[in-house]
């Protein structure tokens, strides 16, 4: 009866610590940068109509931007470009996909190396296509000021990484009674469970 509930145990404190790691090495070493989710309209992307947007990033190494495009019944098959640049006009990223890719309204994912060294630099996000045909033209979601939807993320390194989550963990551990319980119970489970392994 005891080896099974420690067992149970065992398996309870695997599980979370199995999250936590997850959230160190994995979800946690993408930052979110900066971004403009609230859609309101659509403008038309096609030969001739480029469509920018500028930002000040917050972290260095973006590596990722995600952008709400729309391809009414995946009519647009031409080319598509994606454009970063600095705040001179010179490309830093560039990445040339098919209309094909886009489907009807979804986030797009962009992703590339890490652009380094740019904390607190403005950064030019350009949206182009080939098409030259305005009823097969890909749609591009923006706010009423005319602003393009978009997402960006950068990457961090581990130490930093493991820096946030033990200023988080201090942070809840000072501020969240029901953590620090919770916490303290599992500790002393484990204790008690190790005592009762040694007897039997």
């Amino acid at each position: 009866m005891y080896k099974l509930l420690l067992l149970m145990l065992a398996f309870i404190i695997l599980f979370f610590l199995s999250i936590f790691l997850l959230d160190i090495f994995y979800l946690s070493h993408r930052v979110s940068n900066v971004s403009q989710e609230e859609a309101k309209k659509t403008t038309l992307i096609y030969q001739g109509q480029e469509q920018r947007i500028s930002f000040i990033s917050r972290f260095d190494n973006v590596n990722l931007i995600y952008v709400r495009l729309k391809n009414p019944e995946r009519k647009n098959t031409d080319d598509f470009y994606f454009q970063i640049k600095d705040q001179s006009n010179n490309i830093l990223r560039q990445i040339d996909i098919s209309g094909r890719n886009i489907s009807d309204d979804d986030w797009i994912r962009f992703q590339f190396l890490p652009i380094k060294n740019i904390k607190d630099q403005k950064l030019n996000l350009s949206l182009n296509s080939a098409t030259l045909d305005q009823n097969k033209a890909i749609l591009v979601f923006t706010d009423n000021s005319d602003q393009l939807v978009y997402k960006v993320y950068s990457t961090d390194s581990w130490i930093n990484v493991l820096r946030r989550e033990l200023v988080n963990f201090y942070q809840r551990f000072t501020t969240d009674s029901l953590f620090v319980v919770s916490y303290i119970i599992i500790n002393i489970s484990i204790i008690i469970g190790y005592l009762i392994l040694k007897k039997v």
